[in-house]
Order: structure tokens, then sequence, then C-alpha cells
């Protein structure tokens, strides 16, 4: 999990948000969104996305979210590469979300 965060541009954030989990960080201008989730591959995920409105903040994972997600043209397309169709579990979310703010990030420095 951590190797696939570090690929995707992400650093280990040195404010960790619980003991139980891991917090890593993107940090593109004066935002730092943080993903942060628990050591079991369903435990919960927290999504802290501050002056992002085009990007879900998930705190608690509800069906709207989950509709939500599957709309997001970001997050959508990585879902499949990580499983999707085999175990889809929050680790699997969290990292399909992970991989689509990574791209959505590196399309606007590219513009």
């Amino acid at each position: 999990m951590a190797a696939t965060f570090k690929k995707l541009g992400f650093e280990k954030s040195p404010l960790q948000m619980t003991r139980v989990g891991l917090t890593y960080r993107l940090i593109d201008d004066d935002n730092s969104t943080k993903f942060t989730f628990g050591k079991g591959l369903n435990d919960n995920v927290q999504v802290s996305s501050p002056r992002r409105a085009d990007f879900p903040s998930v705190i608690i994972f509800t069906e709207n979210k989950w509709e939500e997600i599957q709309r997001n043209e970001w997050i959508w397309p990585h879902l499949e590469a990580f499983g999707y169709e085999s175990a889809l579990n929050m680790r699997t979310i969290l990292l399909a979300m992970a991989a689509g703010y990574a791209d959505m990030i590196e399309s606007e420095r590219a513009n």
C-alpha cells in the first residue's frame, strides 16, 4: 500500500492522524490532500481534500458517496486497475481515489 502511494507521488504525512493506520499526502500549490487508512482491508478511510470542490472528501462512506465516486472521471477508471472486478473493498476504493487525484493534479500542472 505504501509503495503504491509513493509511486503515485504521495509522501508519508509528518502528522499521523491515528496510531492504527497511516496518512499519506499530496501537496499541490497551497492545498495538502491527505489519505488516511487503517491496516485492515475494510477499515474506514478518510480523505481530506480542503478547498477542492471537484474531488470528493470521504469521511463516512455511504451509498451516495459511492454513486459520486462512480461519476467522478478521475477515480472510476482506476477501480478496474486496482481489482474492482475481483474484490471491492475500502482499500481498493482508496487506491483508486489516490490514483485519480494524482492524475487530476498532474493534468492541472500540465496546463
